[in-house]
């Protein structure tokens, strides 16, 4: 018997041999054979009220589904409706306490004393901090949750985790080494805790104490050539993009006026620039898709992240686009909102995860409908 498990919001891939399929949907079917289903509950952008609300559709699905256990991701800077998705798993998956761990070491986010921490330096006085989209405006782990929920917090850390096993609430466990991790889950999994959160240090740790057994995904050969697609504004995106354009990447910078009025825009025109980057893209094996940065951006509001979201929608089509040029190329995919709209537009079932190239990095066979 398979111990299925639902991790919303994905995962890290590093443990080898784990059989993962990634849930495009959530609808009545037979549930594959697998060892961890992933669900995208997409709920960064939405209210708190929506948020909740999906969370709980998402952990109700899983209990008439007979899943054993349930994961929250959660972003490692803590953006998003954390305290109210969290309340959500823990008010309808029906377990007392759910245990918190946001750390990723590798990537240098560690929670220290409650505090969570990028690069050493408290998440809101960081680059999240200032995030045009949705600024981090706490430090502390508890005063983020406590932003959108009420549901009683811990703050603990490896070792003092037994004081605190018959408390209900959320326990934010401190992480400064994935060995600590490691440790918490452990635990978790001696003391039959079912309902965890965390970023994907976490979930790494989980699953490596939860499958010990498994065979290494065969990695197919992929296609030599790269298109990039690239959506996310983090400055640290932007930059790498920009070095690689002055290294010599053949790159197309997207008007965001006509990525918001994609409709208007001349179909047969689009099909011509489509082509002729298709073209650019497989003569030279690589092509950067981004889009064109303004200089003064104003802070966002709702409406800033509802034009975000219509602008990924427009890259996704300009994406589908060049790929039905005839290209068969790897596609790359940077920023939340672009990935989910690429998958939207090419109508992609489910993908499969085969292995993480780098810590972040996942590579995926997408699995389309058979026709």
């Amino acid at each position: 018997m398979i111990l299925q498990v639902l991790w919303i919001q994905g995962f890290n891939l590093r443990v080898s041999g784990i059989e993962v399929y990634v849930l495009l949907e959530l609808k009545s079917m037979e549930l594959p054979e697998c060892a961890v289903m992933i669900y995208d509950a997409e709920t960064r952008h939405k209210s708190p009220q929506e948020a909740y609300s999906l969370i709980k559709k998402t952990v109700q699905w899983a209990r008439k589904n007979g899943i054993a256990g349930i994961y929250k991701k959660t972003d490692s800077a803590l953006r998003g409706n954390v305290g109210i998705e969290l309340q959500a798993l823990l008010e309808n998956w029906e377990d007392d306490n759910l245990i918190f761990a946001p750390a990723y070491p590798e990537m240098k986010r560690f929670t220290r004393k409650g505090i969570q921490l990028i690069d050493g330096i408290p998440v809101a006085e960081s680059v999240f901090g200032k995030d045009l989209f949705e600024p981090v405006r706490h430090s502390s782990v508890a005063e983020i949750i406590h932003e959108t929920s009420n549901v009683k917090t811990y703050e603990t850390d490896k070792n003092a985790l037994e004081t605190l096993e018959k408390r209900k609430g959320i326990l934010i466990a401190d992480a400064d080494t994935y060995s600590d991790l490691d440790q918490i889950a452990k635990w978790s999994m001696k003391h039959g805790v079912r309902s965890y959160a965390g970023c994907a240090g976490f979930a790494r740790a989980l699953a490596g104490n939860v499958y010990k057994n498994g065979k290494k995904n065969e990695i197919r050969s992929m296609s030599p050539v790269l298109l990039a697609v690239c959506g996310s504004i983090h400055p640290a995106t932007v930059r790498q993009v920009t070095s690689a354009g002055q290294k010599g990447m053949e790159r197309i910078s997207l008007k965001k006026k006509m990525l918001l009025d994609l409709e208007k825009f001349d179909k047969e025109e689009l099909c011509r620039c489509a082509k002729h980057w298709a073209a650019i893209c497989s003569e030279k094996k690589a092509l950067i898709l981004d889009v064109e940065q303004e200089e003064n951006a104003a802070g966002a509001d709702m409406g800033e992240i509802s034009r975000g979201e219509k602008i990924a929608d427009g890259l996704a089509m300009v994406t589908k686009q060049i790929l039905d040029s005839g290209i068969y190329p790897t596609l790359f995919c940077t920023g939340g909102d672009t990935l989910r709209a690429v998958v939207k537009s090419l109508g992609l079932t489910a993908m499969r995860p085969m292995a993480e190239l780098f810590p972040g990095v996942v590579l995926n066979q997408a699995m389309v409908p058979v026709v």
